[in-house]
């Protein structure tokens, strides 16, 4: 039996909150790529993703409830095996360790209610896009204190996806000095088969990055 292919989005939403947290570099290696993918769709409109909280509290909460869950599944393990982790692996869970039944379950009632709050806006048809990274991946050698420094941006990006249980895919659509940078598609939880559909026409449609 031959499945049907996925109907393609018929909109697509740009995330200014999102696109906020990139480098100015970043944002504008990635621009045309944006317009190319709202020629594609047809329909588009710019706006924040999150209006009624910021997205750094989306990294807090997130940051709490992906903690936790991780000690809560490999931490009998690190209790019996006591492995050696690099320094940031280490930090994190020994993080999640400490977040207490209070945090978790204010972290769980935010993400219920930002579910809530962004997909009563979010068409099944619809396609959000935003910077996978606020810049090109660091370079090998670089300090981990540099490197730490960059960490709550990122990881602000990348909460959005988490928070909402919803599929995300990355293209690398853009360069800054040479270096690829990625920019993300998202669609509704279960919107899997259209977010993968369209990124492999708009892979072909678009190609890449000049």
């Amino acid at each position: 039996m031959v499945r049907a292919r996925a109907a393609p989005p018929r909109r697509l939403v740009v995330a200014t909150d999102a696109f906020a947290i990139a480098e100015p570099a970043t944002a504008a290696a990635l621009r045309p790529a944006v317009e190319r993918l709202a020629r594609l769709i047809g329909a588009s409109e710019q706006r924040a993703l999150s209006a009624s909280v910021p997205l750094s509290d989306w990294y807090a909460h997130q940051r709490a409830a992906q903690g936790r869950e991780a000690w809560a599944t490999f931490g009998d393990w690190i209790d019996r095996h006591n492995p050696r982790f690099a320094f940031e692996i280490s930090d994190n869970f020994i993080r999640g360790m400490r977040v207490d039944d209070a945090t978790l379950a204010a972290a769980r009632e935010f993400q219920a209610a930002r579910r809530r709050e962004v997909l009563a806006t979010l068409a099944p048809d619809t396609v959000v896009c935003l910077p996978t990274a606020p810049f090109p991946a660091p370079r090998v050698g670089e300090p981990r204190s540099a490197m730490w420094a960059h960490r709550t941006a990122i990881s602000t990006l990348t909460s959005i996806a988490g928070t909402l249980g919803a599929p995300q895919l990355s293209m690398p659509l853009g360069l800054v000095d040479g270096l690829p940078v990625g920019l993300s598609i998202l669609a509704r939880p279960g919107g899997d088969e259209m977010l993968l559909a369209f990124a492999c026409y708009a892979a072909d449609a678009i190609g890449s990055p000049d």
